[in-house]
């Protein structure tokens, strides 16, 4: 399970530097749009929110 949540974790900081901080330093494509920027918001937060609630349930669970 601390794989899973480990991935979990890493894709929300993939999605974190490339939708939210992108809209605020654009880059050679140019700049990124304000659905960009919420929805990788909003990916960010759901994924980190799953990896925590993995992550604190099966630590309880082990011994």
């Amino acid at each position: 399970m601390e794989v899973i949540t480990d991935f979990l974790t890493d894709s929300a900081k993939i999605v974190f530097g490339s939708a939210v901080i992108g809209f605020f330093i654009p880059g050679i494509v140019g700049p990124i749009s304000l659905t960009t920027f919420a929805g990788g918001a909003v990916a960010t937060t759901a994924l980190l929110t799953l990896a925590t609630l993995l992550s604190t349930k099966f630590k309880s669970i082990k011994p």
